[in-house]
């Protein structure tokens, strides 16, 4: 990644440096191509619910809430992700959700799958 001047001073510009890596790795090209299909109209990919939700961490945040606290101004217009709201990223994540599974094992104890 080219360091340039810019009058935008953000306190997470380091974090640009970890998503150029993941893009060089092939990171957000391989979420999009494992993840199920989203909707054509959907506004965001799988690479930005991941990147954004992972940079929350990265960045010393809490939750994921603090997308839109903390951090909304400092993303904003990132190159590598487009930012979704908190309730966005989540309710993509519930998505992935499978429910427990029990069975019983041949002593008669429960276990989960």
């Amino acid at each position: 990644m080219k360091v340039q001047n810019s009058l935008a001073v953000s306190p997470f510009g380091g974090l640009n440096f970890v998503l150029d890596e993941f893009e060089k790795k092939g990171v957000g090209k391989f979420i999009n191509q494992t993840m199920p299909a989203l909707a054509t109209q959907s506004k965001y990919s799988w690479k930005d619910i991941f990147y954004s939700f992972w940079s929350v961490f990265f960045c010393g945040g809490d939750c994921a809430e603090d997308l839109l606290g903390n951090f909304s101004a400092s993303f904003k217009g990132n190159p590598l992700m487009r930012i979704p709201s908190p309730d966005r990223v989540l309710g993509r994540m519930k998505e992935l959700v499978e429910p427990i599974q029990l069975f019983e094992t041949t002593r008669g104890e429960k276990g989960m799958k």
